[in-house]
């Protein structure tokens, strides 16, 4: 696979959140999931506090490693970065691979209740939330068993920086290929948010998988990889900035 790819984490995680795509990309894919600033490996740094740092700390990240454009594969929070990332950097996006995530990510005041007093019940919550009920058990039980890889501080200041996006107005500008994936059980981007992304971008088509929540990542890996190697393999790596073909279309998982 010639295109690198960048993974960004979704609020709340980290770079180990990758840890099985990355796997099953295999050695000959150049992929590099960051840590934003409060997570992972850099859990002692301040955390960022809107997508548009998030997308230029992205920005410096793909320049740093590869200086060229990358397919840039974003869940929920990630997603936001992603789409702020093509918009204020193109120069670094080859490609988007959008999973369960909107232009628009409200945040109910309940969970940003939880995450400002409750931390420590936050990953519970999540999974709660995030898991379709045909979910494996294993999985959801592997995802609980990891560590959480952010800091109070940088779960607030996640969960604070979706409520404020929206980049409803701006999906025109985006004319990058992509591709969103949404289950058709997340509840916190519902396959209504996937479908506004599409019918906003120009060049994007839409997989909506049934029996799946919001860590479709986790639930859908295979899937996943097989979207991440399908966008690079449209994409000529000698010549990666684009302009896409008209994309449209809709698919079942």
């Amino acid at each position: 696979m010639g295109v690198p790819v960048l993974l960004l984490h979704h609020a709340g995680g980290g770079a180990s959140d990758w840890s099985e795509i990355v796997e099953r990309l295999g050695p000959g894919a150049d992929a590099l999931a960051v840590d934003l600033p409060g997570h992972g490996a850099r859990l002692l740094e301040e955390p960022l506090r809107d997508v548009t740092a998030m997308a230029a700390f992205a920005a410096r990240a793909v320049r740093a490693r590869w200086g060229r454009p990358a397919i840039v594969v974003g869940h929920s929070m990630g997603g936001a970065v992603a789409l702020q990332l093509a918009l204020d950097h193109r120069e670094a996006v080859a490609g988007l691979v959008l999973v369960s995530t909107a232009a628009r990510l409200r945040v109910a005041t309940a969970l940003l209740d939880l995450v400002r007093e409750h931390f420590q019940e936050l990953p519970q919550q999540m999974a709660a939330m995030g898991f379709a009920p045909s979910a494996s058990p294993a999985v959801a039980a592997r995802w609980l068993s990891a560590p959480w890889p952010a800091s109070p501080a940088a779960a607030v200041a996640d969960f604070s920086a979706c409520d404020a996006c929206d980049l409803r107005p701006r999906l025109p500008e985006i004319g990058v290929p992509a591709v969103v994936m949404v289950g058709e059980q997340d509840l916190m981007t519902p396959v209504k948010r996937a479908r506004e992304l599409v019918e906003g971008m120009p060049c994007a088509r839409m997989r909506v998988f049934p029996d799946t929540g919001h860590l479709l990542i986790w639930e859908r890996p295979t899937e996943v990889v097989e979207e991440i190697e399908r966008m690079a393999g449209g994409i000529d790596p000698r010549a990666p900035r684009r302009t896409c073909e008209a994309a449209g279309g809709e698919a079942g998982g």
